[in-house]
């Protein structure tokens, strides 16, 4: 038997369409918010130079599918009604001034109803106010006289469009009265288009919410392109750019130096945590004689490869995905990323279009002063996706030392307007019905938009140019639409807790099949445990919110303290 819905709508546990929540709410996005729509059709589908960033929690296609067929629906809508509005003007001209006429009483008319409201509203309480000797703020005043004036001015708009039409026939010879049954007739048909238009729009938008969310079956080539480049390990990362230092005063300096929110790690959201300096081991001999030189206790030979070291940690993670359902982290996917910075990639190397071999993988791994870096990815979806933690970790064997990079990121909730289907009865076709009629009452808004149509041969134009076999520049990826519509980490109080959990867990478990991994291979773990325990017992200072403050210090030579309230941000 299905499960019970919420009294709020809310999605129970079990529930499949919980399991792709962050896909469909960015799917509801792309329906109900046009500038979003737009970055994902100009700046991921209809950009393929860039490479497109790793997608965590989420599936890229069907967010690119619904916002292609989002734009259709309303491209389509939209031409009709610039068709009925050409038409008119190539054979009544007096029509299509009269239909201008009719919209714009229309849109007066409501406009002028509403400031007349408030300001019968604002006036009433003037007069309560007077006669109960109260005080007034000046504001009031101030805000009831901007209403009478601005519903004088509507009132004025709706008498100019009232006698437009009897002026536009006495012109052209017409009956006042047949001029204006033309016009009504003219405006019902261009709700009618609207109408039909809000029907399959609203209709497509309730399928994301109410039906599955499967890849599509075939798609262009573009689209074959960004599957393709979400199953490879490869990113692209920009090194952030510093501006001359004549340029900055040394207030932006120290923010600058105290900065830790830069990250390489593209798509996956906020850098929340990270081991500074990485946690480092010298190889030394198990049960070593203290008093013996260094270099009689240590390994002049590493014991162990890096990359069996990183292979053993995956395993290691890997069985929290395949324990029992009471004690398995749901979701959880580990993988090799490989990480490369665009200036380094300006000679477009051959390998980074074909897929890594293990071999390949394995010798990156090895190599720790190569260009690519190496980290082995553990992503854990939450909510459906609604928050993502994912951890980064890359293994390097230099200097007779092993060197662990550790590092944290995560994705906050998508905007609470992409819920909007979820709350109680907004996804039954009574609400679907009350939207378009809603959709037909703000017509005059609607044609208005039409505007909008200038920019739809752009848009097919880079989606042809999109689809041809150009392959992309090892450039830093394309906008991270998941990354741009995260709740800032600030604003995320509730799920801050939640992911440094799963956060916590998986490092504590790096930690320990480290351990044992060096102790397997005849490695002194005791500097190791010390540092790991201090990791461990420190992670509530590690994992803050992101920021060091640094008060009543000064730094370098000949610094200066700075008074707190001379900080940005301090005041």
């Amino acid at each position: 038997m299905a499960r019970p819905r919420s009294d709020h709508g809310s999605l129970q546990h079990g529930d499949p369409r919980q399991e792709d929540a962050a896909t469909r709410h960015l799917c509801t996005g792309v329906y109900l918010d046009r500038a979003f729509r737009r970055t994902v059709l100009c700046h991921v589908h209809n950009d393929p130079t860039r490479l497109i960033p790793p997608s965590y929690g989420f599936r890229l296609i069907p967010v690119i599918t619904h916002a292609w067929r989002a734009w259709l629906i309303e491209t389509v809508s939209h031409t009709a009604v610039l068709g009925v509005l050409v038409a008119l003007l190539a054979i009544h001209r007096a029509a299509l001034v009269a239909v201008i006429a009719v919209l714009m009483l229309w849109f007066t008319a409501g406009r002028a109803l509403k400031h007349a409201r408030d300001a019968i509203t604002l006036l009433a309480k003037e007069k309560a106010d007077v006669w109960l000797r109260r005080s007034r703020p000046v504001s009031e005043g101030h805000d009831l006289r901007h209403r009478q004036r601005l519903t004088v001015l509507y009132l004025a708009g709706c008498a100019i469009a009232t006698v437009t039409p009897s002026l536009t026939a006495g012109l052209v010879g017409m009956s006042p009265a047949d001029l204006w049954r033309q016009a009504v007739c003219l405006v019902a048909v261009i709700a009618v288009i609207v109408a039909i238009g809000a029907a399959f729009f609203q209709a497509s938008l309730h399928s994301v919410h109410n039906g599955a969310m499967a890849e599509p079956r075939a798609g262009s080539r573009r689209i074959s392109a960004i599957a393709e480049q979400q199953r490879r390990p490869y990113v692209i990362y920009r090194r952030p750019v510093s501006p001359p230092e004549e340029a900055e005063d040394s207030v932006v300096r120290i923010r600058r130096f105290l900065d830790d929110d830069v990250s390489q790690f593209v798509g996956a959201g906020r850098l929340v945590h990270r081991w500074i300096p990485p946690l480092t081991v010298q190889l030394l001999r198990e049960n070593g004689d203290e008093s013996e030189p260094l270099e009689m206790r240590e390994w002049a030979t590493p014991p162990f490869a890096a990359h069996d070291l990183v292979r053993r940690l995956a395993a290691a993670v890997r069985l929290l995905a395949d324990e029992a359902e009471a004690t398995r982290l749901p979701g959880l996917t580990v993988r090799d990323r490989l990480y490369a910075a665009e200036a380094d990639m300006a000679h477009r190397p051959a390998w980074f279009h074909k897929d890594p071999s293990a071999e390949d993988i394995n010798r990156i791994i090895d190599d720790p002063h190569g260009l690519v870096q190496h980290f082995l990815e553990a992503s854990v979806p939450l909510r459906g996706g609604e928050l993502v933690a994912t951890i980064f970790l890359r293994v390097t064997v230099k200097g007779r030392t092993l060197s662990l990079d550790f590092a944290a990121c995560a994705l906050t909730r998508t905007p609470d307007a992409y819920h909007a289907l979820d709350a109680h009865g907004q996804s039954s076709p009574t609400a679907a019905l009350r939207a378009v009629l809603a959709r037909v009452l703000r017509l005059p808004a609607e044609v208005a938009r039409l505007g909008q149509l200038a920019e739809a041969p752009l848009v097919l134009l880079g989606a042809l140019c999109a689809r041809t076999d150009r392959m992309p520049l090892p450039l830093c990826g394309a906008t991270s639409i998941r990354e741009e519509k995260s709740t800032p980490w600030e604003e995320a109080a509730l799920d801050r807790p939640i992911i440094h959990d799963y956060i916590k867990i998986i490092e504590e478990r790096l930690l320990a099949a480290a351990e044992d991994f060096l102790a397997a291979h005849k490695v002194d773990t005791s500097n190791f445990r010390r540092q790991a325990q201090q990791i461990i017992n420190q992670g509530v200072l590690n994992m803050g919110q992101g920021s060091v403050q640094v008060n009543q210090s000064a730094v370098g030579l000949g610094a200066q303290m700075l008074d707190q309230r001379e900080i940005p941000g301090n005041a």
